[in-house]
């Protein structure tokens, strides 16, 4: 990743390889509840901390 300074704030500019790895992420399901499929809409959730809230969330909607 490359960074630069912006505003007096860093930006990370995601290189080949972060993007390489952000895809495999979104493709894969392992890890991952489905939680809302419907009307070629799914919807997938990861809980990141059994104890918390906070959870990844990533959708599907398919075009016909």
């Amino acid at each position: 990743m490359m960074r630069m300074m912006m505003s007096g704030e860093e930006v990370l500019i995601p290189d080949d390889r972060a993007f390489s790895r952000f895809n495999h992420e979104c493709q894969s399901e392992e890890g991952w509840s489905l939680t809302y499929n419907k009307n070629n809409i799914c919807v997938w959730i990861q809980v990141l901390e059994e104890e918390k809230s906070l959870h990844k969330i990533k959708h599907h909607v398919m075009l016909l």
